[in-house]
């Protein structure tokens, strides 16, 4: 019976937890469901949440590289290229979509 009870505490104690980590993961993605929704709109096509954080890669890598003005010419450089792949992949997603 000991062996039982400790077993359904166990139980119950991971259910929560899981329970728990849904509802925070939850949280967390709900800022980049309301920029889906967004993309969506402004595109006017169903975006999903990959074409969505290949949006968001290919901004943020073109903010990095034109924003702070005292960055060496490798790092520029590097960040130029990250840029160029992104719009390069966010392309041929949203593309993918169309078809």
């Amino acid at each position: 019976m000991n062996n039982e009870m400790t077993y359904h505490l166990r139980h119950m104690a991971g259910s929560m937890a899981a329970e728990w980590t849904k509802m925070c993961m939850d949280k967390a993605n709900e800022p980049a469901r309301m920029l889906r929704k967004y993309y969506s709109d402004v595109t006017g096509q169903k975006l999903s949440m990959r074409q969505t954080w290949s949006l968001i890669e290919a901004q943020t890598a073109f903010f990095l590289g034109i924003m702070p003005a005292d960055y060496t010419l490798v790092l520029r450089m590097a960040l130029l290229a990250w840029a160029v792949v992104a719009v390069k992949k966010c392309r041929k997603l949203l593309s993918a979509n169309e078809q």
